[in-house]
């Protein structure tokens, strides 16, 4: 069995020891110079940001001594894996069983209920305004009737169910239904997404990388932050699967497997949400650079429209007026010139921001050589992540996401982060030193913010 000193992962060819401090305390100090700034800001134009800008929702606990037995107890496990780590990246059975036992674990930094109940139910907290989508569901008697007429009370909901199609509030009711605990159903969705997530990353990564490495890119998106810490409990882990699964069968070498697979998960992940639709302009854009032809997501865009028509027919659930209701109920008090120009500029400053944090600062670099490389092999992999991040900037400038919490809404655009990484590993033939470095830096990012609160809202 391979074994990796990790005496000599201090200092490598990608981060030198003086790097590695050089870009954490720059980092820190952006951060805190931002927060700075934009609450001086604040004093001069009346408009609401968030007390730890860019970070939307956060909530600082008490570091007690159970919460560092717990985090060495992490670092200890992490130890032993980094340790055999290329035995683990050989089998996807290990990454992804290993992914979903360290998002647990870090989540249990804060207990059983805030790390796994208060992501799903604030009902624990009676002083606290009900909003989530377990919340909603509970109340609900009869699920068709819920949908059929869904258009008729969607504005009396509490506000994430308002702002997304049926299916979020359903698709916990069912959950409720199987397992009536909420802890369990946290656990059910983190096992899910990582799942998923996982084996439709490894499959893509796989078109252009040898199964050793994207096994450890794989295994180091699972890493992130981001997914560390959303991954249990959101909804929105459940999207970015699903959308991940929609862009593997999209780029399916069989043409009847890619149409239909595509229409599959992008019907249920628009059953999720409305942001489902960001990954059009990524079909449409990659099928254009390599083929010149639009025909395969227009039919695919065809088999989306046919299906919530047939929907309509059958239970009279009308997606484009609730997506009209939910657009109009997020844009109340943004009629103003300019959507109050600062504000705007701030919160689109926030949201880029939090992606980039829970991203983290070493990943960053990583991404930007990456997108800088040379070597045309992986260009399939740059192409996918020029097409995801314009898109995502295109909704940026256009007013999407006006709350922040981008992060957590944004969970689709991770793997379009990470493929820069990948093609830049390739490039440079990444030694296993080089790997252990990568990984280490990028989990201890996330066994120090899992220490500092909770992100949830």
């Amino acid at each position: 069995m391979d074994t990796v000193k990790p005496a000599n992962v201090i200092s490598t060819r990608i981060f030198s020891l003086k790097d590695v401090l050089y870009v954490s305390l720059v980092f820190v100090l952006l951060l805190n110079g931002s927060n700075f700034l934009v609450r001086a800001l604040k004093k001069i134009a009346a408009f609401k940001i968030p007390r730890h800008w860019p970070v939307s929702e956060f909530y600082r606990f008490t570091i007690i001594p159970q919460k560092i037995l717990l985090a060495a107890s992490a670092l200890v496990l992490f130890y032993y894996i980094l340790k055999y780590l290329s035995s683990v990246t050989r089998k996807g059975i290990n990454i992804i069983g290993l992914g979903i036992l360290l998002v647990l674990i870090t989540n249990f930094f804060q207990g059983v209920v805030f790390g796994f109940i208060l992501p799903i139910t604030s009902k624990l907290f009676p002083a606290t305004e009900l909003w989530q989508y377990y919340d909603q569901a509970v109340k609900i008697s009869h699920p068709m009737y819920f949908f059929s007429h869904f258009e008729s009370f969607q504005l009396g909901l509490y506000q994430h169910s308002i702002t997304h199609p049926p299916g979020a509030t359903l698709i916990f009711y069912w959950l409720h239904k199987l397992c009536k605990d909420p802890a369990l159903i946290a656990i059910l969705i983190a096992v899910f997404s990582v799942f998923v997530s996982g084996i439709f990353l490894y499959k893509i990564l796989s078109r252009e990388l040898e199964a050793e490495l994207s096994g450890y890119v794989t295994f180091l998106f699972l890493l992130i932050p981001a997914i560390q810490i959303y991954y249990l409990a959101c909804l929105e882990a459940l999207v970015a699967s699903l959308l991940l699964g929609a862009l593997f069968f999209f780029i399916h070498p069989k043409p009847i497997v890619s149409i239909a697979g595509s229409i599959l998960f992008l019907f249920f992940s628009s059953c999720l949400t409305f942001l489902f639709v960001f990954i059009f302009p990524v079909l449409f854009g990659y099928q254009f650079l390599k083929k010149r032809s639009p025909i395969k997501p227009i039919i695919i865009l065809l088999g989306i429209v046919i299906s919530h028509a047939v929907i309509y027919h059958i239970f009279h659930y009308n997606y484009l007026n609730s997506f009209w209701i939910a657009s109009s109920y997020e844009n109340i008090g943004r009629a103003t010139p300019l959507f109050h120009t600062l504000e705007y500029l701030v919160t689109r400053l926030e949201g880029v921001f939090e992606i980039i944090l829970f991203f983290g600062p070493f990943l960053g670099i990583l991404f930007l050589r990456g997108m800088r490389a040379r070597n045309t092999d992986s260009s399939f992999l740059r192409d996918l992540t020029t097409l995801g991040v314009s898109t995502l900037i295109i909704m940026f400038i256009a007013g999407f996401f006006r709350t922040g919490e981008t992060a957590r809404i944004c969970l689709f655009i991770y793997p379009y982060l990470i493929f820069p990484v990948a093609a830049y590993f390739k490039e440079i033939r990444v030694s296993p030193d080089e790997k252990v470095q990568v990984l280490a830096l990028v989990f201890i990012q996330t066994v120090i913010m899992q220490l500092l609160g909770s992100y949830y809202w």
